[in-house]
């Protein structure tokens, strides 16, 4: 939870760095050195970045993926034919890494990752990833956003037997897709479901019990008491289940559980 602002500050945090595969001895005759065959070596670097808590879709930032690339190649210069014993190596690896906003959500991105080794270049394809959902909360709840985070692809070709042994690859910068969407704040969804209990047609003992559940929840949240303001909440659920299917239809009952529900979520992602 924090106070209000135009930007909220993001934190993707790093990976690595893996080798693909790890230093193994080259096959004997073969002109490659002692200390690895072959050796792609990939971080991702940890990036914090601004996103504009205006709703919108943004593509911003993520990680910068730094790539090495190390074939200790210990022959002559004029012997970089395709060797006999090559074949190409495929690697498909998963790209896991934290992400976290300013105010407290924090969570997960996935994507996947292949890299391919020949002789001559090696590739990385860098693929989609899922797409992780989050709430922000602005003060005490005055206003609710969900922002929902995809992780984009992107492909790259690496160069070997250029420059200085490791070949240090150009940086790549790894961005994600933003979309930020404002959600109804726990008081007006407060407010909508004691005009649906009051629209409800039960009788009138239930109505005005599960309103002053609902009441007294809203009274807490004005006064920043989310505590209290949660134990409301799970007493009104508790009342129409225990009426679900007697004095309330399942149905309505349902609903009213359902509503609830994402107003718990809600004040609970701030909490």
């Amino acid at each position: 939870m924090f106070g209000a602002a135009a930007n909220i500050t993001y934190t993707v945090g790093g990976w690595g760095p893996n080798q693909y595969p790890a230093p193994t001895p080259p096959p004997e005759g073969t002109p490659w050195g002692p200390n690895g065959y072959p050796g792609d070596t990939l971080q991702l670097l940890p990036y914090t970045g601004t996103l504009p808590l205006q709703p919108g879709t943004y593509e911003l930032p993520v990680n910068t993926l730094c790539w090495l690339i190390d074939y200790t190649y210990g022959g002559e210069e004029d012997a970089w034919d395709y060797p006999a014993h090559w074949h190409d190596v495929i690697f498909t690896i998963v790209l896991q890494r934290t992400i976290s906003f300013q105010g407290g959500p924090s969570g997960t991105l996935t994507q996947g990752m292949e890299l391919k080794c020949t002789w001559f270049n090696d590739y990385l394809t860098i693929f989609d990833g899922n797409t992780s959902s989050f709430i922000v909360v602005v003060g005490c709840y005055a206003e609710c956003y969900r922002v929902d985070v995809t992780p984009l692809g992107a492909s790259a070709q690496g160069t070997n037997f250029k420059g200085k042994n490791p070949w240090r690859q150009p940086d790549i910068t790894l961005r994600a897709k933003f979309t930020v969407t404002q959600l109804p704040t726990p008081r007006e969804s407060l407010q909508a479901l004691m005009d649906k209990v009051k629209a409800s047609g039960l009788h009138q003992g239930i109505t005005n019990s599960l309103l002053s559940k609902l009441q007294e929840a809203l009274e807490e949240l004005n006064a920043c008491d989310i505590q209290d303001a949660l134990g409301a909440l799970q007493a009104f659920i508790n009342e129409v289940r225990a009426q679900s299917g007697k004095k309330i239809p399942v149905g309505q009952a349902n609903s009213f559980i359902a509503d609830v529900q994402e107003i718990i979520q809600i004040l609970k992602a701030g909490h």
